[in-house]
C-alpha cells in the first residue's frame, strides 16, 4: 500500500512534514505524533472537483480504435504472424538441455529368461561328488495369474428409509425422529446387557 508504505507510515510522514514547515496541526496529531486519518481522506473532500474514476485527457487519447488494433498487430494476433516468436528468443532455455548420447561399440549379450529347466541337463560337480537327487526334478515357471473374484453382495443390507424433504424443527417431524432415535439406543443397550449377562453366565459354568 502507498509503495509498500502502511497506513501508519503514511500518518506519521505527514506529522514530520507538518510539523517541519510549522503548519498548524490538530492536538490530536502532536500528541499521538502522526497524522489522523483526515490525512489520507480530506483531500479529496477539501477539492470535490477532482475525480479518481474520471480519466485524463492522455487516457482519453489512449484509447483509439488505431490505438487499440496497434497491440493486437505487435503481438501477431490480427493480422496473425506465425513468426512473431524467433528461436534466438528461447537460446537461454537450452542450456540445461543435454544430448542423449547413444554408446557405441558395446557388445552387450542380450538375456535370456528360458520359459522351462531342465535340472537333469546341469553339468556334474568339478568334486567328483555324488550326482544330486534334484536333477530329475523339472522346473517350470508358470506365469499364470489368477483372476480374482468379488465377494457376493450381501442380502441381508437394510434398506434406506423412505421419507421427504423436510426441515426438521420444533415439529411432530421432529419429535418423531427423537423417539426413533432414543428407541434404537434402548434396543442397542438391551442388546448389550443380553449379551454381558451370558458371557457371564458362560463364565460362572465354565468354573463350576
Amino acid at each position: 500500500m502507498y509503495y509498500e508504505w502502511s497506513t501508519k507510515d503514511i500518518k506519521v510522514l505527514a506529522y514530520k512534514l507538518a510539523k517541519a514547515n510549522d503548519v498548524t496541526m490538530p492536538e490530536t496529531w502532536v500528541r499521538n505524533k502522526e497524522a489522523g486519518k483526515d490525512c489520507l481522506e480530506g483531500f479529496l473532500k477539501r477539492r470535490p472537483n477532482i475525480k479518481i474514476h474520471q480519466p485524463e485527457g492522455s487516457f482519453e487519447r489512449s484509447m483509439t480504435p488505431a490505438n487499440t488494433e496497434s497491440i493486437y498487430r505487435k503481438g501477431g494476433i490480427v493480422p496473425y504472424d506465425s513468426n512473431i516468436f524467433i528461436e534466438d528468443a528461447f537460446l537461454c532455455c537450452s542450456v540445461t538441455d543435454r544430448l542423449e548420447l547413444k554408446p557405441e561399440g558395446l557388445n552387450l549379450p542380450s538375456q535370456i529368461i528360458p520359459e522351462n529347466i531342465d535340472m537333469s541337463q546341469t553339468p556334474e560337480s568339478k568334486d567328483g561328488g555324488e550326482p544330486s537327487s534334484c536333477q530329475n526334478m523339472n522346473v517350470e515357471m508358470t506365469t499364470e495369474k489368477r483372476e480374482t473374484k468379488a465377494a457376493p453382495r450381501k442380502q441381508n443390507r437394510k434398506p434406506r428409509t423412505k421419507g421427504k424433504s423436510r426441515i426438521v424443527t420444533d415439529t411432530p417431524e421432529k419429535l418423531s425422529i427423537e423417539q426413533a432415535q432414543m428407541e434404537n439406543q434402548r434396543r442397542k443397550g438391551l442388546k448389550k446387557s443380553k449379551t454381558v449377562k451370558q458371557n457371564f453366565l458362560n463364565a460362572v459354568k465354565g468354573e463350576g
